[in-house]
C-alpha cells in the first residue's frame, strides 16, 4: 500500500529546518540514495526530490518537472533548480540540537554525491483563529502579508476572515482556489524563517500536480488579467523549486519510481 510521507498531513511543528542538496556526482546518485538513515521516515524528515536528481538516475517521474520562471509587471519568481530538499521536523522530545546532529548525519551519508547548500531554521508562531500558525506579520495561515492594511491580503488579521470589499490585487482574491477552473486546491505547510536581521517565510506547498500552483502563482504575477497581486508591495521572492515527494512503502521511503 502506498502513502504519502507523514510529516506531509502533520501538524506543523512548532521548529522546523530545511536542508537544500545539490547534485555534485550524477554516477553515484543511485548509491548514496540506497544509503539507509533511519530517521529518514518520512515523518521526522520529509523529502523532496528535485528534477535535476530523477534525471540522474534515468528516471522519468510523472508530472515532476521544473519550476517555471514567471516574471512581468515588475515582479520576478526567480528559479533555483535544487536536487533535494529535506524538510527537518522538531517533534516530541527533540529538541534543536537533536536537529543539528541529523543534519550531520543526513550531509555525511549523502557526500560526496550530494552537497548540502544551506540550512535554514524555521518555526511555528503564535496560533491563528483556525488552529495554524501566523507569519511574522501577524495574518494565519502562511500569508506573507502587511500589518497595516488587511485590504492587501483580503482578510482581518483579528479572526482571519476574508473581507467581501477587498480590492480585486487582495491576495485573498488572487488565490482563491474555488476561482479557478479546474480548482486549484494545495496543502500548505509554511513556516516563518528569521536568519539575523532577516526574516521571511518558507512557502511551501503540496498536491497531486504543480498545475494548482502555478495558476495561482500566474495569476499572483498578473500575467492573466495585468492585476498582480498586494503582496508582492511588501515582500520579494528569492527562491522557487519544485520536487516529487516519494511514497511510503512498509514505512520506508518508496524510491521504485527512480529505479531504486
Amino acid at each position: 500500500m502506498e502513502l504519502s510521507q507523514t510529516g506531509i498531513l502533520a501538524d506543523v511543528p512548532r521548529t522546523g529546518r530545511y536542508l537544500r542538496f545539490s547534485l555534485t556526482q550524477p554516477a553515484t546518485a543511485g548509491d548514496a540514495l540506497r544509503c539507509p538513515v533511519p530517521s529518514v521516515d518520512g515523518r521526522s524528515v520529509v523529502v523532496r526530490v528535485g528534477p535535476a536528481l530523477a534525471t540522474a538516475l534515468g528516471a522519468q517521474v510523472p508530472k515532476l518537472r521544473e519550476f517555471p520562471a514567471l516574471a512581468g509587471h515588475g515582479i520576478a519568481v526567480p528559479v533555483t533548480p535544487t536536487a533535494l530538499y529535506c524538510w527537518l521536523r522538531y517533534e516530541g522530545d527533540a529538541d534543536a540540537g537533536d536537529l543539528v546532529l541529523l543534519t550531520r548525519q543526513l550531509e555525511k551519508a549523502l557526500a560526496p554525491t550530494l552537497h548540502l547548500d544551506r540550512v535554514l531554521d524555521a518555526f511555528r508562531h503564535g496560533r491563528g483563529p483556525s488552529g495554524h500558525g501566523r507569519d511574522l506579520t501577524g495574518y494565519e495561515d502562511g500569508t506573507e502579508t502587511p500589518a497595516e492594511q488587511d485590504n492587501m491580503v483580503g482578510r482581518r488579521r483579528s479572526d482571519n476572515e476574508e473581507l467581501d470589499n477587498a480590492p480585486a490585487s487582495a491576495h485573498a482574491k488572487r488565490t482563491t482556489q474555488e476561482s479557478f477552473e479546474p480548482e486549484a486546491f494545495v496543502l500548505r505547510r509554511s513556516l516563518p524563517w528569521a536568519v539575523g536581521h532577516k526574516a521571511g517565510l518558507m512557502f511551501v506547498a503540496y498536491g497531486c500536480s504543480f498545475d494548482a500552483f502555478e495558476v495561482q502563482l500566474r495569476r499572483m504575477v498578473g500575467l492573466d488579467d495585468g492585476i498582480t497581486d498586494a503582496l508582492f508591495r511588501i515582500f520579494k521572492p528569492v527562491s522557487g523549486a519544485c520536487f516529487w515527494c516519494p511514497p511510503l512503502r512498509a514505512r520506508r521511503l518508496d524510491l521504485r519510481a527512480l529505479a531504486l
